[in-house]
């Protein structure tokens, strides 16, 4: 096999097609990305396999991106500055929601206005809910019918990250002190840690016994730790730079 490198390219643009393929355009020429196989166990763990988060297959459709088709919506958005506000104001939300938790008085309190004793008297059910819906969330992931597409699987190139180190260190940086040291953690060690946090952040959801902390602090930090792979498109963030490898048998 020979493996030949090019240049350092950015995403420049990104369509969603279904719930696995991606068209992108990359250097002037259109490419389907094969990003989120829902029927790969991995896609579901991202953190335990990094890999998945920086390198893919592709196939160039130059000549036949004109017959694709993608999904026309914009719940996912792949505009650099739109995701950037989106960011931004989820931040914010969060910090109104959280001093309005500690700081309001009952009668304006969220925590207190959701307040309901049988979600922690019937914590079980919560907890068993919660994991049934994320097995049937990947059920229904897997039977979603995938487009039919003008690609040919032995042509495969392959979208790879090439600052990793980098976008690692820059992101070690912006981090705080007290959390920096776990970016050294072996991967494993870190999935772990992360599993611990998401299952405690669900627990403290459910004992607080408010519909609001749980949606807050379970539910959906729940499903982005197993579903963010289907929800977002890492390539179109700012800074990742990437090579196309293509691979010829000799």
């Amino acid at each position: 096999m020979v493996e030949g490198k090019y240049n350092k390219y950015l995403v420049e643009s990104a369509q969603r097609i279904d719930v696995r393929y991606w068209l992108i355009q990359v250097h002037g020429k259109y490419y389907v990305i094969d990003y989120s196989n829902p029927r790969d166990i991995r896609n579901y763990f991202p953190i335990i396999f990094p890999k998945l988060n920086t390198e893919w297959k592709i196939y160039d459709v130059t000549k036949d991106k004109d017959t694709i088709p993608f999904l026309k919506t914009k719940l996912f958005g792949t505009d650099r500055e739109k995701n950037k506000k989106v960011y931004n104001w989820t931040l914010f939300g969060s910090i109104l929601y959280i001093l309005n938790i500690k700081l309001f008085p009952k009668f304006l309190n969220i925590h207190y206005l959701t307040y309901d004793p049988r979600i922690r008297q019937n914590w079980q059910l919560i907890l068993g809910l919660m994991l049934l819906s994320l097995i049937v969330t990947a059920v229904i992931l897997m039977s979603l019918r995938q487009v039919k597409l003008p690609i040919d699987k032995d042509k495969a190139l392959i979208l790879k990250q090439i600052n990793v180190k980098e976008m690692e260190l820059a992101q070690k940086h912006k981090l705080k002190w007290y959390v920096r040291w776990t970016q050294a953690l072996p991967g494993p060690l870190k999935w772990g840690l992360t599993l611990i946090f998401i299952v405690g952040s669900l627990l403290l959801g459910v004992a607080t016994s408010s519909y609001s902390q749980l949606l807050f602090f379970g539910i959906i930090p729940w499903y982005v730790f197993f579903e963010s792979k289907f929800l977002g498109f890492i390539p179109i963030s700012e800074g990742p730079k990437y090579q196309i490898i293509e691979k010829e048998e000799k």
